[in-house]
């Protein structure tokens, strides 16, 4: 239709944006052209508008991206026993504009969070909004709410519930399980295309690590064009999340409480097999850490103390530890030895405290100095005699 100024007109056409997340999104749009003269030349050009971005875009609202960030999914042991889930905590924190007693709030809270007064002080004191919600801490898991509730007595203290990550059996299997933390620059780079902005968390080891698609889900979201007041006027695009996925271990978290127990204070591993089906019902490996105290990031203390530890408290033993087979060889040694060295479940070999099989000057010891007589593979195998297989490894070649 033609337009009834000379000098300006509409043209309408058609627009895709490609994004990574949304795929393409495609608008019927139309935008104004004026003609003006210019170096005694007529020249249409385009009337500038911010709905040429997009049609129900104005000069005073905003396109505005909401994430929508699935539940992620829970560990539990062979039995249904959570060892890691998205759990309710209380987040302890202050608001300046509601404080009356700056010290004694201070001198409270130091106590009753256990934090140094200086900490509490450089926070409550830092220069931000009065309205502002300053966190402190947030209270472990499980906290009851008679420990809660006396913090809601405290003039310019709020407690604020929130959901996250946490481990309810502490430690345990703790290397296995592995931690969340933030996402890196380098990270992101890749999954800003999935939802993910700076200050989310993705497994960062273990199990958490590992399954990290799987536990995380998909993120959903929406693209609107939001008001000043930051109220949606128009959507644009719209993904729904998809909840994570439950992984269920073979792990029995009470022979894993066992096994770890059974390791003390030693640098050490254990490992616990069903010897019906070979799965795996603990995994142990000492020193180990926290999962928990990942969550909010590891203070420089603690990361330190990690950190300088000789016994290397992030090293799971039990995976990465490379040691010589020792006794557990024997297996394969007797294995061999029935298959195709002569010997049958019957044969006997002298368990003596030496060996001379090799000539005296290349003498083996068993880790016993007196002499076991004649035993059977058998037998020589739940005694762990080393100089019974010796022979059994000599004759087979």
């Amino acid at each position: 239709q033609p337009s009834p100024d000379p000098d300006a007109t509409e043209l309408p056409f058609s627009v895709t944006i490609s994004t990574a997340f949304f795929g393409d999104i495609a608008q019927m749009n139309t935008m104004n052209l004026v003609k003006e003269s210019q170096d005694s030349q007529e020249r249409w050009r385009i009337l500038w508008s911010p709905s040429l971005i997009f049609r129900e875009l104005t000069g005073a609202s905003l396109v505005h991206f909401f994430t929508d960030v699935p539940q992620r999914g829970a560990i539990y042991d062979r039995y249904g026993t959570p060892l890691a889930l998205d759990g309710r905590v209380h987040v302890v924190g202050a608001v300046p504009g509601l404080i009356k007693d700056k010290e004694a709030l201070i001198s409270t809270l130091a106590e009753k969070l256990e934090m140094a007064e200086e900490k509490i002080r450089e926070e409550v004191e830092a220069d931000v909004p009065s309205y502002y919600f300053i966190p402190l801490k947030t209270l472990p898991y499980g906290t009851p709410d008679e420990a809660i509730q006396p913090f809601y007595q405290i003039e310019g203290v709020v407690v604020r519930p929130h959901l996250q990550r946490v481990y309810p059996q502490g430690s345990l299997a703790g290397h296995t399980l592995g931690y969340l933390m933030e996402v890196s620059e380098e990270q992101l780079e890749e999954l800003a295309g999935q939802g993910y902005r700076a200050g989310d968390t993705v497994g960062a080891a273990g199990l958490e690590a590992y399954f990290q698609d799987e536990l995380a889900g998909q993120r959903g979201g929406t693209l609107a064009i939001i008001t000043p007041e930051g109220t949606i006027s128009h959507v644009l695009a719209k993904k729904e999340a998809s909840p994570g996925r439950d992984i269920h271990l073979t792990i029995d978290i009470d022979v894993q409480r066992e096994a770890e127990a059974a390791l003390g204070d030693r640098a050490g591993s254990i490992v616990v097999m069903d010897p019906i089906d070979n799965s795996i019902l603990a995994i142990a490996s000492h020193p180990t850490i926290n999962p928990n105290d990942f969550i909010d990031g590891l203070s420089a203390e603690l990361f330190q103390q990690l950190a300088s530890d000789p016994r290397q408290p992030f090293f799971h033993r039990a995976v990465l530890g490379t040691s010589a087979p020792g006794s557990t060889f024997k297996v394969v040694t007797m294995a061999a030895g029935l298959e195709e060295g002569g010997y049958t479940a019957s044969s006997t070999l002298p368990c003596s405290p030496v060996w001379y099989g090799l000539g005296s000057e290349n003498a083996k010891r068993n880790w016993q100095s007196v002499d076991r007589g004649s035993l059977t593979l058998g037998q020589g195998l739940m005694a762990s005699c080393n100089t019974v297989f010796y022979e059994v490894g000599l004759r087979r070649g």
